[in-house]
């Protein structure tokens, strides 16, 4: 649906002239048509005394009956103020809403919000179809939009009274409107529809960016992220100390995985230095040493189910044994409490791969070899950068809050894969101020996970204060969306002014 530029000045919600950006603006147009007509249709059907819609008028009415009954006592009011009142208070009388004792009547009250509703229904179905009517294009977008969600048309739809909350909607119109903001920022649609959109989507648990992923900076993060570029200040080497501290905790308490880690809730690990380590590390100075030793004696379990379970997979061994193989993975801890992910401890290489790995002088090759097998991974991926605005906030994205330690490549495969990308070059993430299973910006936010074969472990630890802000801002945006006026108050102040 192409319009020219006369037309589009002179109707906000027209369509871009664009026609690479046509076919997602005039989606999100209709989509958001759509969801105003759920709404519109949904508030109507569901009216009745009980329902939140005339609970919140009838206590608004009040409040207005009451400052109009003192305008009306007011000796000092201004003309122009006393003739509002003096309205209003003419209108509650030819409606009969109130008795001579001042009560309201909500019989009275829910047949006028009903009659009004039906008329503002009405009116927007019979808008919306001579728009339709006008613009071929338009109704047969529109009438997709309607049959991708099991929508024939107009007239059943206005008549299904369980029609339901549109959620799949809401969830496509955040989606295409955050793209058509990313891809088409000066469409006329952007700034007519965003106040409407943001009301519309306020019940989603995330707010929806797309972000153009700037190669270059994101080949700068990964390079600095590389095992090769250790110094003192690697973060990748500093989780692998982290993580090595919290499995010889683990370790020490479970006494190589011989007591249950159910049963030392009440213990504390030789390695005293350890848990003000792990806090420090955490940024999470209220971490109990009670909760520390718990998730440590978890974690150390699940790692050697996790190791053994894929030395069995790339290495079978029928003579090998659980209760042996369990000195392997305390000499691969040991080795990560030194900052390294030294895999010749687990037998998970083979023959003459694992006499080279243990031989060669080639540390890209050898952390190429180890990557396949047990890897330090991004929970929020690198290609999410653009949230942060300085170079710095985005080195944060290596911190510990934000690193995963998997063991098992095909675990790792599947986690990346499930990752949505859209070619490197724009990228959706879901930002939510509580775990969402659809978020990709974090599945569990404030842990710090290791996930191998035998599930995932998790210590909550503080996210850094500019994801905490990104995080609250979805709250913040909600907040500058307040919903619309009342639209039965709105009528009724509007006939009194």
């Amino acid at each position: 649906m192409v319009k020219d530029v006369a037309q589009q000045q002179n109707n906000p919600f027209s369509l871009p002239l664009a026609p690479s950006a046509q076919t997602l603006a005039t989606r999100v147009y209709c989509t958001h048509q759509v969801i105003a007509l759920y709404d519109i249709c949904n508030n109507f059907d569901t009216l009745s005394l009980n329902s939140e819609t005339f609970q919140k008028c009838k206590a608004d009415f009040l409040k207005y009956k009451a400052k109009v009954d003192a305008a009306m006592n007011d000796e000092t009011i201004d003309e122009a103020s006393l003739d509002i009142a003096i309205k209003a208070d003419t209108l509650f009388r030819s409606w009969k809403l109130f008795d001579d004792t001042g009560q309201l009547n909500d019989n009275i009250l829910l047949e006028k919000m009903q009659k009004m509703y039906a008329e503002r229904r009405d009116k927007e179905i019979s808008a919306l179809t001579q728009e339709m009517e006008a613009d071929p294009l338009l109704k047969k977008e529109f009438e997709l939009t309607l049959s991708r969600y099991g929508i024939k048309d107009l007239d059943k739809f206005k008549a299904n009274s369980k029609r339901g909350e549109p959620n799949k909607l809401r969830e496509k119109l955040a989606d295409d409107f955050a793209l058509l903001q990313q891809t088409d920022p000066n469409n006329l649609l952007v700034k007519s529809l965003k106040t409407s959109v943001l009301q519309q989507t306020d019940k989603l648990p995330y707010v929806v960016y797309w972000l153009k992923e700037d190669p270059k900076t994101n080949h700068e993060l990964r390079d600095i992220f590389d095992p090769r570029n250790i110094d003192e200040a690697n973060s990748r080497q500093k989780f692998l100390m982290f993580m090595g501290k919290l499995l010889t905790i683990g370790q020490d308490l479970t006494n190589n995985n011989k007591i249950a880690p159910k049963d030392i809730s009440a213990k504390h690990s030789h390695y005293k230095s350890y848990y003000d380590d792990i806090r420090m590390a955490c940024g999470n100075p209220d971490l109990s040493n009670a909760d520390i030793s718990q998730v440590a004696a978890l974690a150390y379990a699940n790692a050697v189910e996790g190791c053994w379970k894929h030395k069995q997979k790339c290495n079978p061994d029928p003579l090998a044994k659980k209760e042996m193989y369990v000195h392997n993975v305390n000499r691969w801890v040991a080795d990560m409490v030194k900052g390294r992910n030294n895999i010749a401890s687990l037998a998970f290489l083979t023959g003459k791969e694992a006499e080279q790995y243990k031989t060669s002088a080639d540390e890209m090759w050898k952390d190429s070899v180890a990557a396949k097998h047990i890897t330090v991974d991004h929970n929020t991926d690198l290609k999410y950068h653009p949230l942060f605005k300085s170079m710095e906030d985005k080195k944060s994205l290596h911190d510990i809050w934000n690193l995963t330690l998997i063991i098992g490549g095909d675990i790792h495969n599947a986690k990346t894969d499930a990752t949505e990308n859209t070619g490197g070059q724009i990228n959706k993430c879901l930002i939510n101020g509580a775990s969402y299973y659809k978020a990709k910006i974090s599945k569990k936010p404030n842990n710090c996970l290791l996930i191998s074969p035998a599930g995932s472990v998790s210590l909550e630890r503080k996210e850094p204060e500019q994801m905490q802000k990104i995080r609250s801002g979805t709250s913040i945006l909600r907040e500058q969306s307040s919903l619309e006026t009342d639209f039965f108050m709105s009528l009724f102040e509007h006939a009194i002014s």
